[in-house]
């Protein structure tokens, strides 16, 4: 029903609503507090001092279904009139008295169900302050319309009326609360933290301690009751708070109506008096159980917010780290489908270009073949690279080289396409430096690499220089600072921001003119962040740009031609390839007789275990997947077997370059990782290595961080 302006309503379709069991629940409690506020608490002038029997009867109304309710009604409506009777209530004020508590439950419960929020969370202290303010005006009603039914006497009336209103009002405040809260199987928030052993201790010590303090009139031991309470009410919670109070007041009530206790010290004045002291004791202490538990409750209501965005935080973290595990998972299997063909496809181009019987124009088209294998192997690296960095697992891989050939090897690889644009691309070195620093070469030869294809890709006309200056840092390293620059449009301002964010492409549109998947300079300031320097972007003068980074090299000493010491030993080595994939293996069969070592071929892993246990190798190339048994199972054959093979360093060749293939070589037992497609330099230093009787495994950085590039 709408009237003014305020829709009014006893029931809402959320609200769930009960049934017969907990009406009959419901009329106990009832009955309950019915003959306790008729039997317990009548005073001499037939005036009671709380009547919680009309909190449990608009509990009723507004907890159980409309059909099951208004029969609770008829029932406890009853169960007043019989009640009434058998005490010698007269007929007309039965009548009036019962309709009056009527009348009063069912505007409590449309009042409250309207103002109090759907949830009729009584709990909270910002619906119970509204609920108090609701039941004192309509116990303020009630109490002049029933004082009205007891005497027509105006002097006497203005003394009455108060004293119902106030009886009425504290009965509902205490009961309402207690019921909907007690019905509801005690919300977590409202509950406290007792079990049933100090719940029920807690009761029967407050009412012991009540019961001691009503009895010496002459001492103020009433002042002992509210901290009393106010523990009961931490310990407690909401719910369980409310009847300790009742419990307080039916003693207290029955105390001082025989004329104990410290209210009825004050014999002197009438008895309306003493009730409205005592109506004000029971306001007191239930207005400090209600600030204790709604303080508690807002807290634990905090916490519980703040645990459930907790957990709702660490399942979307889940759900994150869950997808990035899947696309690793997927980059990692499209990597090994790719890696494999590309393996074959650069390993021959590379052969053929290498043949001195090839006519120019074979010779161009084998070099355009390794030429854009490169690039395809170089963005296939760029993306697995991105995927590490976004987890913080992208690793260094230091190792002595020459700083000045592997900076040659980045610019010579893009001479062909600066020669076609016509521009004039320069490597220029300035200071003098070591023979060989510690670094990693792949990762310096990728960064200077991208960032000079940056530059002749956007560069128009003019050049493009590469500048590398030595500065001796006088602790076993010189300092490294790299530049490049080049002649072409530059950076407008308003694309500056977007520089080194990654998928970011200045030249993004449907008829961009360059090619990428605008990882490069992303990709390039995470590595050199990783490699502990700082990539920076400046204008150059007269146009342009300068890309700038420094880095701090370790000197180290110049490391052994592969070639020359393979062709030192009195022997070649004997090496056993292990790979299902024909042109794999003649891949590595190319490399490693370029290099003078004999090669033996096994295509699949049970092949190699019978061959390892019946010859001695000096090494093993062992490929991972495999069908039937894999590399993994095979090494691990091996090294059981107890074979000529059981000690040999064995390498892993492999398209599973994330850091967990790398580890789950390590822990199957082999020397080394070596990723596909190959390359013939890294291959034979890593084979070095591991004929030496050390490792060849990526180097992990003692405290890897994450350089995701921003």
């Amino acid at each position: 029903m709408t009237a003014f302006g305020v829709r009014w309503r006893l029931y809402r379709k959320g609200e769930p609503q009960r049934g017969w069991r907990d009406a009959a629940i419901l009329f106990v409690a009832y009955a309950a507090a019915l003959c306790a506020g008729v039997l317990w608490s009548r005073s001499v002038d037939n005036s009671t001092v709380f009547w919680a029997a009309n909190g449990v009867l608009t509990g009723g109304l507004l907890l159980l279904s409309p059909r099951v309710g208004w029969t609770f009604v008829a029932a406890c409506i009853s169960l007043n009139l019989g009640l009434n009777v058998f005490s010698g209530l007269p007929l007309n004020l039965n009548l009036a008295f019962t309709a009056l508590n009527l009348a009063f439950s069912v505007v409590i419960a449309v009042l409250v169900r309207t103002f109090c929020g759907a949830a009729l969370d009584l709990g909270r202290l910002r619906r119970f302050l509204p609920f108090v303010a609701i039941v004192a005006a309509a116990a303020v009603a009630e109490g002049m319309i029933g004082a009205l039914f007891t005497t027509p006497d105006h002097g006497l009336w203005a003394i009455i009326w108060p004293r119902w209103a106030a009886c009425d009002g504290v009965g509902m405040v205490l009961a309402l609360p207690a019921t909907l809260l007690m019905m509801r199987g005690i919300n977590p928030l409202y509950s406290g933290v007792a079990g049933p052993l100090e719940r029920l201790a807690l009761l029967l010590g407050l009412g012991a301690l009540t019961a001691v303090t009503f009895s010496h009139a002459g001492q103020p031991l009433i002042l002992l009751i509210y901290p009393a309470v106010l523990f009961a009410a931490f310990r407690l919670g909401a719910a369980w708070a409310f009847l300790s109070i009742g419990v307080v007041g039916q003693i207290a009530t029955v105390q001082t109506l025989a004329d104990r206790g410290p209210i009825a010290v004050f014999d002197a004045l009438p008895r309306f008096t003493q009730v409205g002291l005592l109506h004000l004791f029971l306001g007191s202490i239930l207005l400090t159980a209600t600030l204790a538990t709604s303080a508690l409750a807002e807290r634990m209501r905090t916490e519980h917010r703040a645990r459930r965005k907790e957990a709702s935080a660490a399942a979307v973290r889940a759900r994150s780290e869950q997808m990035i595990a899947t696309r690793e998972r997927f980059l990692a299997v499209v990597s090994h489908e790719i890696r494999t063909p590309l393996n074959g496809v650069a390993g021959f181009a590379g052969a053929l270009a290498a043949r001195t019987d090839l006519d120019p124009e074979a010779r161009r088209q084998a070099e355009s073949i390794a030429a854009s294998s490169a690039v395809l192997n170089t963005l296939i690296e760029d993306i697995l690279d991105f995927s590490r960095l976004e987890r913080g697992r992208l690793e260094l891989e230091p190792a002595a080289a020459g700083v000045i050939p592997v900076l040659g090897e980045a610019v010579d690889r893009l001479r062909g396409a600066a020669a076609a644009k016509g521009l004039a691309l320069t490597l220029v070195q300035h200071g003098e430096a070591a023979a060989c620093h510690r670094f990693d070469a792949r990762r310096l030869r990728q960064v200077v690499g991208g960032l000079a294809d940056n530059a002749v890709k956007f560069t128009d006309s003019g050049s493009v220089t590469v500048r590398v200056a030595f500065t001796p840092c006088g602790t076993g390293a010189d300092r490294m600072e790299v530049a490049v620059e080049d002649t072409g449009p530059g950076v407008a301002e308003n694309r500056r921001a977007e520089l080194f964010q990654p998928f970011s492409q200045l030249d993004a549109g449907l008829a961009r003119r360059q090619s990428g998947a605008g990882l490069g300079l992303a990709m390039c300031r995470s590595i050199v962040d990783l490699m502990g320097g700082e990539l920076t972007w400046e204008p150059r003068p007269g146009g342009g740009s300068v890309f700038r980074f420094a880095l701090d090299l370790p000197v180290a000493e110049v490391p052994s031609d592969a070639a020359g010491a393979i062709a030192g030993t009195e022997r070649a080595p004997v090496i056993l390839v292990v790979d299902d994939h024909p042109t794999n293996r003649e891949v590595a069969r190319l490399i490693l007789t370029s290099y003078g070592c004999e090669v033996v071929e096994a295509d699949d892993g049970a092949t190699a275990v019978a061959a390892a246990g019946v010859a001695a190798y000096d090494g093993i190339l062992m490929d991972v997947r495999m069908p039937g048994m894999d590399g993994l199972e095979a090494t691990r054959a091996i090294r059981a077997s107890g074979g000529p093979c059981a000690d040999a360093p064995i390498l892993a060749v492999t398209a599973d370059v994330m850091r967990d293939d790398v580890e789950r070589c390590r822990a199957a037992g082999m020397n080394g990782h070596v990723p596909k497609p190959i390359n013939p330099a890294r291959l034979m230093a890593a084979l070095m290595a591991v004929l030496d009787g050390g490792e060849a495994f990526p180097e992990v950085p003692a405290q890897p961080r994450v350089a995701v590039a921003a």
